[in-house]
């Protein structure tokens, strides 16, 4: 249930295996109502409503994809048959829905069928000279049941990057591969073509796993240019998901044994230390002084509103980013009313008190004390303008991914940004994300200690390599010391140029595009 200007909204996700059945990727209905007790029971009303639709749905799905399979048969010494599998031949099953059997009816004349036994089956005699049969699932099947049953068990709600990381392993190793003939060779085989892979998921897109180590190692014999690769701990995420899956598959007769028990990524040795070369290599810089100056000396932060172009985030995310040191993702979902005072001290309160709100850590979820010079461009007036429109400090970020939250939009226009402003942007690897590094500089030149500095940023980083537990349990920074650390920063002369935001001059909502029109 969401609430959208008051109003309550119904919302719930399709499975991702019935989505293409359905036509539709989640149900959203208005419950036309901004009493709470009243849509808390429409909400249950349409919740009932829609499993209904999952279960009829996934009901067909089932009986549109049984197919007839070969009986599999066991014998005891004596050559008496033991076990069985039966057939059931899906001609059948359409034919009694044709008839107007319903699924509930359906499932039960199956299950019926499954669990009889029969004397002429049982009585069967083994036939000289025939192997027993082997289990001919293929890895496609295997993870289409996997999923399945972890849809089933998560009401529909699949983990994050699950999706990513089932398709690598299907398009490494091939879907329609037998399980059985699969061996400790093609799980290493995943592994080292992980290994390969680079940590940006986007960089090439559209591309198969192949090409795109292609492509990776074009990019180092032009140009010299190493790019990171996806770390340890990323590969070994991977493995262990797919040791679930042939665990999932063991248990259920299809693999004598889990072919990815043992594999992992190397942690130790020359394959781990080339990885943290590369790590070390594609650090993202910090800007300097002149990089800060180019930035905002731009008609951007001069004379906002001026170009059609301008909206509000472009003049605020790289100041909050800046002064506070946040991910960009958490700064594009902050709300009006993170903007507050608490015992008369102005923070920007990065929380996750809604569901499309997100933290990297623990860490990152923290109260950050303004500095006297964003108070001084109206960030606290700012937030009180758009408070009159909406909840969100930043409406025209409107689109929201899992991965990026609110702040794709913002994060292409960034990069787009620097580049333009800033000389060798691209050779030094800055992005957003150097703000971080950035005011970590600027406070240790105003000779504030780690854990207070930590406690600002959002960092776990141990530099001074004191006592963890100890920092844990017993360091703790109050409010009012971090609002005296972040007032001794000076950064008065790389903001020197900007202009205080004028809150009459605030976008609601996003830009009209330029045509020869409105030129």
């Amino acid at each position: 249930m969401q609430k959208r200007k008051g109003v309550y909204y119904f919302r719930k996700k399709v499975p991702n295996r019935l989505q293409s059945y359905l036509k539709r990727s989640e149900y959203v209905y208005s419950l036309r109502t901004k009493d709470p007790l009243k849509a808390a029971i429409l909400a249950k009303l349409y919740g009932d409503y829609v499993e209904k639709q999952f279960k009829e749905a996934k009901m067909t799905i089932d009986f549109k994809n049984i197919r007839t399979f070969t009986t599999k048969s066991k014998y005891n010494t004596d050559g008496q048959l033991i076990e069985t599998e039966k057939s059931i031949d899906p001609k059948v099953i359409h034919a009694l829905r044709d008839v107007g059997l319903s699924p509930q009816e359906l499932s039960e004349v199956v299950q019926k069928f499954i669990s009889s036994e029969t004397s002429s089956v049982l009585n069967e005699q083994r036939p000289s000279g025939v192997e027993l049969s082997r289990s001919s699932k293929s890895l496609q099947d295997a993870v289409d049941a996997f999923c399945e049953y972890n849809e089933i068990e998560r009401e529909g709600e699949m983990p994050s990057g699950w999706e990513g990381k089932i398709r690598r392993l299907v398009e490494i190793i091939g879907g329609e591969q037998v399980l059985m003939n699969l061996t400790v060779k093609d799980a290493d085989k995943v592994r080292k073509a992980l290994s390969k892979l680079p940590k940006d998921p986007n960089m090439f897109r559209n591309m198969g796993i192949d090409k795109i180590i292609e492509e990776v190692d074009k990019l180092k014999s032009r140009h010299g240019e190493e790019i990171t690769r996806i770390s340890s701990r990323s590969i070994n995420n991977h493995l262990e998901l797919y040791t679930n899956i042939f665990n999932f598959a063991s248990d259920r007769g299809w693999v004598s044994t889990n072919i990815f028990k043992n594999v992992r990524a190397a942690k130790k040795g020359k394959a781990a230390l080339a990885e943290e070369v590369r790590r070390e290599e594609a650090v993202k810089e910090e800007f300097n002084a002149e990089d800060l100056n180019s930035m905002f000396s731009t008609q951007l932060f001069t004379d906002f509103s001026r170009s059609t172009q301008d909206e509000n985030y472009r003049y605020w995310l790289p100041l909050i980013g800046l002064f506070t040191g946040s991910r960009i993702a958490q700064v594009a979902s902050l709300n009006c009313d993170d903007i507050k005072l608490v015992y008369g001290i102005w923070v920007i309160d990065f929380n996750i008190n809604c569901a499309k709100k997100s933290a990297k850590n623990k860490s990152s979820i923290r109260q950050v004390p303004i500095h006297p010079e964003l108070l001084g461009l109206g960030i606290v007036e700012f937030s009180e303008t758009m408070k009159v429109k909406g909840d969100r400090l930043f409406p025209e970020l409107s689109h929201w991914t899992e991965k990026d939250g609110y702040s794709r939009k913002a994060g292409k226009w960034f990069k787009t940004y620097i580049n333009k402003t800033i000389k060798e942007a691209k050779t030094k690897k800055q992005s957003f994300h150097s703000f971080r590094s950035t005011l970590v500089s600027y406070m240790r030149a105003a000779n504030i200690d780690e854990p207070t500095r930590n406690k600002i940023v959002g960092w776990n980083v141990n530099e001074d390599k004191e006592n963890l537990v100890v920092r844990k349990h017993y360091t703790r920074i109050a409010l009012v010391e971090k609002k005296q650390a972040i007032d001794t920063i000076d950064l008065s002369d790389v903001i020197k140029e900007i202009t205080p935001f004028d809150s009459k001059k605030a976008v609601f909502g996003k830009r009209p595009g330029r045509n020869q029109y409105t030129k």
